[in-house]
């Protein structure tokens, strides 16, 4: 739960990340999940810290990740990579008139 901009910090890999002490639930109904690269099975590639990847395996809940048609791509996927449910792809079409 973020209450205000100044709860926010960047990393070192500069992410903003919330600084607040409140934990977290087990009841959230979907967390929407980043990914710089993401297969058809929904495994992804992030920053390379794993935060969502240990996250997903700690907390049940729904999962989707919004991603551009680009972003799709095949990698191989190791033990502990967690998978998102679902996946809203944008496809960027031009229509002719």
């Amino acid at each position: 739960q973020l209450l205000s901009n100044e709860a926010i910090e960047k990393d070192s890999k500069g992410i903003y990340h919330s600084i607040s002490t409140v934990g977290t639930t087990n009841k959230m109904d979907l967390d929407e999940v980043p990914g710089v690269a993401i297969d058809k099975l929904g495994y992804r590639i992030g920053y390379g810290g794993g935060y969502y990847d240990r996250f997903l395996s700690q907390h049940k809940c729904n999962t989707v990740s919004l991603l551009y048609d680009f972003q799709l791509a095949q990698f191989n996927i190791e033990p502990h990579d967690q998978p998102v449910e679902q996946l809203i792809i944008y496809h960027n079409k031009v229509v002719e008139e």
